[in-house]
């Protein structure tokens, strides 16, 4: 259950972004992705930490350096898919605004 208020904290942050007068630009985007997607790592994996058996037997400090190696792939991963959802937005948002000056 500790996954709920984690993708609840990302679908807040991402209201909240988008409610920005620059919510669509690269500068607001990417500093706010940074900040959700590790924030959401971190939430993920101290709930799994707190509630799961399976790593009850490491202590906080092993459990965080065993975990630390997924980081970077998980940020990579998600602002990947981020960017092409950006990407995709920007070119279909483009092409209606260039199809609404040529009619």
């Amino acid at each position: 259950w500790g996954l709920i208020p984690t993708y609840a904290f990302v679908w807040a942050a991402g209201r909240f972004t988008s409610k920005r007068p620059q919510g669509s630009e690269l500068t607001t985007l990417v500093p706010a992705a940074w900040i959700t997607v590790s924030a959401a790592f971190i939430m993920s994996n101290a709930f799994w930490y707190a509630f799961s058996d399976k790593v009850s037997t490491l202590s906080i400090y092993q459990f965080t350096q065993a975990v630390a190696q997924y980081y970077v792939p998980y940020l990579g991963y998600s602002m990947f898919y981020l960017g092409v959802a950006w990407a995709t937005y920007a070119c279909l948002n483009s092409m209606v605004f260039n199809k609404d000056r040529i009619a």
